[in-house]
């Protein structure tokens, strides 16, 4: 995969995590889709992806009873996070870099990094 791709798949993975978090409730998939402009398929896509992720990242998948996005009766999944890491916030990295870590880039924060010669 190219490191472009891969980088927009983990940006929408993370922004996805932090606004179910900010939701305080358990969302669906259509509405991960509707918020982020993306098909239903990528967004089950972004859940599986979190859900597998171990770095961290606390969440469930609820099953309820209910309308599913074809309009059908049936079972509708509800995602819902109760923990992000710190570096999935707004401000992570900066709080990544003062700790003297590397942040999420690679890169060593400006202070730390060689002088130029």
């Amino acid at each position: 995969m190219p490191a472009l791709r891969r980088a927009r798949k983990t940006v929408l993975e993370r922004n996805t995590a932090v606004w179910v978090w900010q939701q305080e409730r358990p969302v669906s998939v259509a509405e991960i889709a509707g918020q982020f402009f993306i098909p239903l398929y990528v967004a089950r896509k972004v859940v599986h992806n979190l859900m597998r992720s171990a770095d961290g990242l606390r969440c469930r998948l609820e099953t309820v009873r209910g309308i599913n996005s074809a309009g059908h009766r049936g079972l509708v999944k509800y995602f819902s996070v109760q923990h992000v890491p710190e570096e999935y916030l707004p401000g992570g990295r900066m709080k990544t870099a003062e700790r003297g870590l590397q942040n999420d880039a690679g890169f060593f924060p400006p202070e730390q990094q060689m002088p130029e010669e």
